[in-house]
């Protein structure tokens, strides 16, 4: 027998399996009843929508979550800058008091 002879059988008893394998899986996945079929599409959309309530709360508390945090940084940066420029003000106003006693005194004298 010629190589090309046995790649053949080889192919075409690959190819035989091949159809039984589809044939049983055909029979496995037969449609089924309409009335089956209903059910089996509702029990899909139950599941489909739980899952997806499942996964928007998870993000609902994600989100949430962030924006909480994303206050508290704003309220401490917000902090920071209120005091930052009180020092700046109690700076000025002390320099400021300091150059006029200065410019007083130099007038006088």
């Amino acid at each position: 027998m010629t190589v090309k002879k046995i790649i053949e059988k080889e192919a075409v008893c690959a190819l035989a399996f091949g159809g039984l394998i589809s044939g049983g899986a055909a029979l496995l996945i037969a449609p089924r009843s309409g009335r089956e079929t209903r059910q089996r599409i509702v029990e899909f959309e139950r599941d489909v929508k739980a899952r997806a309530e499942c996964h928007f709360r998870q993000a609902e508390k994600k989100v949430r979550a962030a924006i909480e945090r994303g206050r508290d940084f704003v309220q401490e940066k917000k902090s920071i800058i209120t005091t930052a420029a009180e020092a700046a003000k109690e700076a000025y106003k002390k320099e400021h008091e300091r150059l006029s006693e200065k410019h007083r005194g130099s007038h006088h004298a």
